[in-house]
């Protein structure tokens, strides 16, 4: 019973080991996310932008999203725009979730395309991209912003090529009474160049010194020579005293201190594991 104890936890402590040695991602970082709102237009910097029409991965019941449906409106500039959109309640479904892909590694920039309202309530929402942190906006919507393009953007991040996600979400401050959710059209996402102050500072070797030159120490003087000592005077020689016999050594003691210590383990060793096989072939 001790053994197969021992035996588990050993697995156990293996099992942890390996836990340990699983590697972490860190979550997304964004470069910037300072949200910015823009009426008909998008900045310059979105003119090549891929854009991605949310209701396209639209599902009933998949999530708290609902299709508010399509149509052509005309704004107050005589302008004539198709609307497309969504809007997000507390359904309890979950979030509504939408795929993009990225061709190769780069930074990008995103944009969302919102469908502008008329006077009412506050109106917000959160995305993120991939794990990314959840990202807040808000619009109080005048009249004249009904039926216009509204724009937000202010989003970056780094990715790598492959397909990556986009998350929307209610927000905290959403009560569908006097705060409602936004209506969303269109995700855009545009290659950019990572702004310098975020790009890393390129390598530079460092400079050689040169050791400063010294010069060699001059040799020290030789040492005078000694005087010559006088030869020492002549001994009579005497017979040398016969040494008496050295009493045989003792025959050496067996060794039962550290040297036999490994030979004790190797047995106790053997003995487990013999145990372990006994153990076994009886279970």
């Amino acid at each position: 019973m001790k053994i197969r104890k021992i035996a588990v936890f050993a697995l156990a402590a293996a099992a942890a080991l390996m836990m340990t040695a699983i590697p972490s991602f860190a979550a997304l970082e964004y470069v910037t996310s300072e949200v910015q709102y823009q009426l008909d237009t998008l900045p310059d910097e979105y003119k090549d932008a891929k854009v991605v029409a949310l209701a396209d991965f639209w599902e009933e019941g998949a999530s708290d999203a609902r299709h508010g449906g399509i149509f052509d409106k005309e704004n107050d500039n005589g302008d004539i725009i198709e609307f497309d959109y969504l809007f997000l309640k507390a359904d309890g479904v979950g979030d509504f979730v939408i795929p993009f892909t990225v061709e190769k590694d780069g930074y990008y920039k995103f944009a969302l395309r919102l469908m502008g309202w008329t006077a009412s309530v506050p109106r917000s929402t959160e995305f993120c991209i991939d794990d990314g942190p959840m990202v807040y906006f808000v619009r109080d919507y005048v009249e004249e912003n009904q039926y216009h393009n509204d724009y937000v953007y202010g989003v970056s991040a780094v990715l790598t090529a492959g397909e990556h996600k986009v998350t929307f979400s209610l927000a905290d401050d959403f009560d569908d009474s006097e705060v409602k959710s936004l209506y969303m059209c269109d995700f855009y996402y545009a290659e950019a160049e990572l702004p310098q102050e975020s790009a890393p500072a390129p390598e530079t070797a460092a400079p050689e010194t040169a050791a400063p030159e010294t010069a060699a120490p001059e040799p020290a003087p030789a040492p005078a020579p000694a005087p010559a000592e006088p030869a020492p005077a002549p001994v009579a020689e005497t017979a040398a005293p016969v040494a008496a016999a050295a009493p045989a050594a003792p025959a050496p003691a067996a060794q039962t201190g550290d040297a036999g210590l490994p030979i004790l383990l190797a047995a106790a060793v053997i003995s487990v594991g013999s145990a372990v096989v006994i153990s076994r072939r009886r279970s």
